[in-house]
């Protein structure tokens, strides 16, 4: 709870309705109640509000940005706020010292969610500071923006350096907020306040014990060009990515690979996140562009908001779906490789990627095409991103959506889905849409709202079922939640959403050690009669889970590790893959039928996973100079032909592509 103090002689025991208990830390700020005795925050004004500042206050009060507190009555001379009861940052770190890197990574996730609903709103906050941030029991809340002519800064190093004040001054400001969490000090603090001045005028901040990708953000948020810092929306997209160890920087060629920490999170626009010299890394779940479509969701209630005609199946312990049991750890020993098929075919044609991004290398009897994939633009001061899909004659790529646009071919070609991924800023629910590429025909099929955020689409392989995971948005742990799936039948235009898991399951879920939870996407089952989804066992271990598509609960492999790639399973079904198997770096490959491990491949094929060419090679990426080369793989990780090279000078710095075989 904050600090209630009591009150002066001079303070009024009321404003208006508003009963005043005591002073709260700030000025002129109270704790007050409401008429109907609920507890508020009322903040006295130094004078009576003019025709412009309430109707600032109005706008304000009517975007009721997720992650502030919310505005809720304006009087003549004073305001009433949301109360939270939980202290502020600064007399968190006062009391308690700098905040652990898994808080520090979780506050800026909430303070980012914050300031991208803000600024959605066409607003900005402009007051950002360790006393304006809350910690609350429903997580960190951000105090509501307030007009300039009523705030004010009474220490230097808060102020940001921007004239005039905007959006991007909120995101420097996030980056010293974070600073401060880390450190415990004023990141601008110096000998004396001209110092402090220019270091605050030139983004010399102290990042102190920060490190890895919250260290970069942070740094890139102190740039002292505001148009090189990235928007609220870009760093909730790169901190969400760095939570689930997916979404990496791309860095000099001469840089060398450094391992990445896995942190939970969200996901990453449908492909694998492409980063120079990164260690091997999973494609799934894949990192959502602009993941802020769940982010900026309230609470739990109504989370399934489907469109008449859908069909809703809930399966939960209560329908017999059994809870994977604590289990000793099995390791079945490995059975001898199959024996190698025939190498693939040399490529006989080659097809140029947009805007010389790079170079396909293919042959007719190829079992897999790049179907799609997203890449950066670099373009403004936000997330900016171009989705490509294979056209239908397979000769080039069409352009079919920018930034928030996922999209997804089906096999052979002939369908396109693509959605919104961050529907819930300018939609009630989430609208697929649909198109023929034979026939021309396209639709769209209504699906669900907000808080649920859709992840990793995924066509069956008759090319007839879209496969979509849904997740929700826990604010008060800022993690991320598969609550089930979505599949939508292209002849019957109707979407069947089925919930997996239930609010005991959350509470399971959330006892389960912050670094080690994990937000999975769904994938096709062999024979497309049900899903697949990997798990966190009783024993912090992962490994597999298989439903049936009521999403009942059939079998689990808890000893098999994480899936990885863009398809864990092999084109017949008789195998997967995993990674996490070994000490190094190294996949596995296990019998679908009976969990033997049947494989291990080394690293020295690739640095990145994306899938499966045919039964007995792989599809790997490896960094050469400048170069990503993408090739089939033989099981020890040899490349035996390449698929396509692609021109990593390109790339903006910092930024991604993510490509997405599909098969032919």
């Amino acid at each position: 709870m904050p600090p209630i103090l009591p009150l002066d002689p001079a303070d009024p025991p009321n404003l208006g309705p508003y009963r005043l208990a005591g002073r709260l830390p700030g000025d002129h700020w109270y704790a007050g109640e409401s008429p109907a005795g609920e507890r508020v925050a009322v903040i006295a004004l130094a004078r009576p509000l003019d025709g412009a500042t309430r109707a600032q206050l109005a706008r304000i009060r009517e975007a009721d940005a997720v992650g502030t507190t919310q505005l809720l009555d304006l009087g003549r001379d004073y305001l009433v706020s949301e109360f939270v009861d939980g202290p502020s940052l600064d007399e968190e770190v006062a009391t308690r010292g700098p905040l652990s890197s898994g808080a520090q990574h979780r506050l800026g996730i909430a303070l980012l969610t914050a300031l991208a609903a803000l600024h959605h709103a066409e607003l900005y906050h402009g007051g950002i500071d360790p006393g304006a941030v809350l910690l609350g029991p429903n997580g960190p809340r951000l105090l509501s923006p307030l007009p300039a002519a009523l705030v004010g800064h009474d220490r230097l190093g808060w102020q940001n350096p921007d004239e005039p004040p905007g959006p991007a001054g909120d995101v420097f400001a996030w980056g010293a907020v974070i600073a401060y969490a880390a450190s415990g000090r004023d990141p601008f603090a110096a000998a004396d306040e001209t110092t402090t001045g220019k270091r605050v005028r030139y983004g010399a901040a102290d990042l102190g014990p920060l490190d890895g990708e919250l260290r970069a953000l942070v740094a890139d948020a102190l740039n002292d060009t505001p148009d090189d810092r990235p928007s609220a929306e870009e760093a909730l997209l790169r901190l969400l990515g760095h939570a689930d160890a997916l979404e990496t920087a791309l860095p000099d060629a001469a840089t060398p690979p450094t391992p990445v920490a896995a942190q939970p999170g969200a996901a990453a626009p449908r492909g694998t996140p492409i980063a120079a010299a990164a260690p091997r890394r999973s494609r799934v779940p894949a990192l959502i562009a602009g993941g802020l479509a769940l982010a900026l969701v309230g609470g739990a209630a109504g989370y399934l908001l489907t469109p008449r005609g859908a069909s809703t199946i809930t399966a939960t312990a209560a329908t017999g779906s059994p809870r994977p049991s604590p289990t000793a750890a099995v390791n079945p020993r490995p059975s001898p490789q199959p024996s190698p098929l025939p190498s693939p075919p040399q490529p006989t044609a080659q097809v140029a990627l947009p805007a010389g991004l790079g170079t396909l290398y293919e042959h007719p009897a190829d079992p897999v095409r790049l179907s799609s994939f997203m890449v950066s633009t670099g373009k403004g001061n936000g997330a900016s991103y171009d989705t490509y899909a294979r056209d239908l004659t397979g000769t080039g790529y069409e352009k079919v959506g920018d930034t928030d646009i996922n999209a997804a071919v089906s096999p052979g070609g002939r369908w396109l889905a693509t959605m919104n991924v961050v529907f819930s800023t300018s939609e009630d629910r989430l609208n697929v849409q649909f198109t023929d590429r034979v026939t021309g025909d396209k639709f769209s099929v209504p699906t669900v709202g907000a808080p649920l955020r859709p992840v990793s689409p995924q066509w069956s392989s008759d090319g007839t079922r879209l496969l979509i995971s849904l997740w929700e948005y826990l604010p008060k742990s800022s993690d991320f939640y598969t609550r089930g799936f979505m599949i939508i039948d292209v002849r019957t235009r109707i979407p069947t959403i089925v919930t997996t898991g239930n609010d005991e399951d959350v509470q399971d879920f959330l006892a389960i050690p912050k670094d080690d939870r994990r937000s999975e996407p769904f994938q096709w089952a062999p024979g497309n009669n049900g899903v697949a989804v990997g798990y966190t066992t009783p024993e912090l271990a992962r490994g597999i889970l298989f439903l049936d598509l009521a999403g009942h609960q059939i079998r689990s492999m808890h000893w098999v590790h994480s899936p990885v790639g863009d398809d864990w399973f092999a084109p017949s079904g008789k195998a997967f893959i995993t990674t996490g198997c070994e000490k190094t770096l190294a996949d596995c490959l296990w019998d679908t039928s009976t969990g033997v491990r049947t494989a291990t491949v080394p690293p020295n094929g690739g640095t990145l996973t994306l899938g499966w060419y045919d039964d007995s090679h792989l599809i790997l990426g490896a960094h050469t100079g400048k170069k990503l080369i993408v090739s089939a793989c033989d099981f020890k990780g040899k490349p035996v032909r390449i698929l396509a090279d692609i021109d990593l000078t390109k790339l903006p710095p910092d930024k991604y592509i993510d490509l997405n075989f599909t098969r032919a």
